[in-house]
């Protein structure tokens, strides 16, 4: 009877023919070995299930899914056998090193839920993102204006005692929802400061397409942090600063109304 991976690598999949083989193969060339790779296809309907089937390595796993991309996530959250959970786009490719790098910062750092790192833009845009933003507490205070988590690995067992799922209501701006739960949930979070994935920007993904939407997904997901934040008892006054620096270029920016910024400083002073 095979073990029980390490890791589980969660890779949905819709209409990608063109992407698909290039993603899989950054995956089985991982110099860490202990993964499974759980294909999961959102009803394609062009050659891309065809391309997944051709490969017979026994670590991957292929789930036939009706088109519905956060069902698609959760199936493979659902099937995940592995100590990890590791997020993939069927578009994206990973360094060669990435599940190693994280595997082992997971390891040695028990207390901490999931762990991002940095990546690096490809295809009809370039670009480096590599994270400033390292710490739990860091993360947390910078949710509040914008997501600096990416490329997660989780641990599989917080998300399960705190049935934490992906939610239909983000529809693309799903991970960083995923990863503010784990943060209202009293998960830690950090971020590794070096390249670990390849993102590749072209003019169909969701991120282009649906900016609008997400844009207003994420504004919800801040002011849930934001009121979070405000409510935890082991609050101190540096945090209370800090927000109420960030809600100021929040209001400069008008993305939140004069009479949101005072109701929550009102509330800062009173508390």
């Amino acid at each position: 009877m095979r073990k029980e991976p390490a890791i589980s690598v969660c890779m949905p999949f819709y209409n990608v023919e063109h992407y698909i083989e290039e993603a899989i193969e950054s995956v089985l060339n991982q110099s860490f070995r202990d993964f499974e790779l759980i294909l999961i296809n959102d009803g394609s309907t062009d050659n891309s299930v065809q391309i997944a089937q051709k490969y017979t390595d026994e670590r991957i796993f292929l789930i036939n899914n009706p088109h519905g991309f956060i069902d698609s996530l959760n199936a493979g959250l659902d099937r995940a056998k592995g100590k990890y959970i590791a997020r993939m786009d069927a578009d994206d490719k990973m360094h060669p090193d990435r599940l190693l790098i994280q595997y082992n910062y997971m390891e040695y750092n028990p207390e901490i839920a999931a762990c991002g790192a940095g990546l690096k833009r490809f295809g009809s845009s370039e670009a480096a993102y590599i994270p400033m933003i390292l710490d739990s507490d860091e993360i947390e205070l910078a949710f509040t204006k914008a997501n600096c988590f990416t490329i997660g690995v989780i641990r599989t067992d917080f998300l399960r005692t705190h049935n934490i799922r992906y939610n239909k209501r983000f529809i693309y701006a799903e991970d960083y929802r995923l990863w503010a739960d784990i943060v209202l949930a009293g998960g830690k979070l950090c971020n590794l400061p070096q390249i670990l994935y390849y993102y590749r920007v072209h003019d169909r993904q969701i991120s282009v397409v649906f900016d609008d939407q997400m844009r207003n997904n994420s504004y919800i997901i801040r002011k849930d942090v934001i009121n979070y934040l405000l409510n935890r008892d082991n609050m101190k006054y540096m945090k209370v600063c800090s927000i109420n620096s960030i809600l100021k270029d929040l209001y400069i920016q008008q993305i939140i109304e004069l009479k949101d910024y005072c109701e929550v400083m009102s509330h800062l002073i009173e508390n």
